[in-house]
């Protein structure tokens, strides 16, 4: 369960800032339950990773649809319960559907970087 006190950290990007948050606990970063996530853009099959990227974060998404973690939201997908990642890199990507720097996506995480 979250605590009061706990600090959320919000997307720079004003489109997510409403849809997701996450918080910092014993290390790892949790996308909190309610958020929005989105598959990875169909181009990202083509990058120069040879389509790791775009298989990868599928992958995960197919797995939360089984395990019944995240369920269809119109043409995203709504977590239904707070899910753990051990990089914020992980957790933007999921929000945004691109590779993303987590330690810049997210408003005034950067400061627990320097800790």
């Amino acid at each position: 369960k979250v605590d009061i006190s706990t600090k959320f950290y919000y997307p720079r990007i004003k489109r997510y800032q409403n849809e997701a948050k996450i918080f910092v606990k014993d290390g790892n970063f949790i996308l909190s339950e309610g958020s929005l996530i989105t598959r990875p853009v169909e181009s990202s099959k083509n990058w120069s990773d040879g389509g790791k990227f775009y298989h990868r974060y599928n992958n995960t998404i197919n797995e939360f649809l089984k395990d019944n973690k995240i369920e269809v939201q119109c043409d995203r997908y709504k977590t239904l319960i707070n899910l753990t990642f051990s990089s914020p890199s992980a957790v933007a990507a999921l929000i945004s559907g691109l590779a993303e720097n987590g330690w810049k996506f997210f408003k005034g995480i950067e400061a627990l970087r320097e800790k």
